[in-house]
């Protein structure tokens, strides 16, 4: 077999139950055993492993050169996507399931008691904190949108966190986090899925290009493994 067709394996010592990301500079993962392990691209050679204080089940964000894992115990930690050295940590103060959504100025975080906190990308400080808020969706440069516990997709002011309305989905009840662009996925269970866009933002407003991060099959998706294509969009 060609040894550049086979899938390289890496060796962690506790269990995988996050699915991986690649940056710019590394493949990344974390473990039940709270640690976050870093590899160079295209090799097995582990660059960086670090230990946090719970598990790491949510999926690891990466923007630029940093990367942005969440544990069990509450902690949101920026670190090196190359030496794996952290920047800052935040405390949300509940388990942090759900992976950080980094955009190019912010780190959007849902821990499991709910409600949204918007970081500061750079420093890691708390600019706000939206009650009700259950999942990020996406952000443009005026407003984030995100979704309740009972389905409605809530629009927030991106600088200051306040709900600007609160609109109901109808049968729409699944939603992507879509940190690549600005572009708001929605879906139903009988397999609808509809790609709605604010007024006046015709082309998509581009938070990072998918190459930086790309899920298993190799195509530019967001988090959750849907495709980001803008697509035929519909006017919100």
């Amino acid at each position: 077999d060609d040894p550049e067709l086979l899938a390289k394996r890496f060796s962690t010592t506790g269990v995988v139950d996050t699915q991986r990301t690649v940056s710019s500079r590394s493949i990344v993962c974390g473990t039940i055993e709270g640690f976050v392990y870093g590899w160079i691209p295209n090799e097995t050679k582990l660059a960086f492993q670090l230990q946090t204080g719970d598990e790491v089940t949510a999926r690891i964000g990466a923007f630029g050169d940093y990367l942005y894992a969440g544990s069990r115990d509450g902690f949101v930690f920026s670190l090196d996507n190359r030496t794996g050295l952290e920047q800052w940590q935040f405390s949300t103060g509940a388990p942090v399931h759900d992976g950080p959504m980094p955009t190019e100025n912010h780190v959007y975080t849902v821990p499991e008691l709910g409600g949204m906190f918007c970081l500061d990308r750079t420093t890691g400080i708390d600019k706000w904190w939206a009650q009700g808020v259950h999942r990020f969706v996406s952000a443009s440069p005026t407003r984030v949108y995100a979704m309740d516990r009972v389905g409605r997709l809530a629009v927030l002011d991106v600088a200051t966190g306040a709900r600007l309305d609160l609109v109901p989905t109808g049968h729409l009840k699944l939603s992507i986090s879509n940190p690549l662009n600005d572009r708001i996925y929605l879906g139903s269970p009988g397999g609808v899925l509809v790609c709605l866009r604010e007024q006046g933002l015709a082309e998509p407003v581009v938070h990072r290009a998918p190459e930086s991060d790309q899920a298993d099959a190799g195509d530019p998706a967001t988090d959750d493994g849907a495709t980001a294509d803008p697509g035929a969009d519909t006017d919100f």
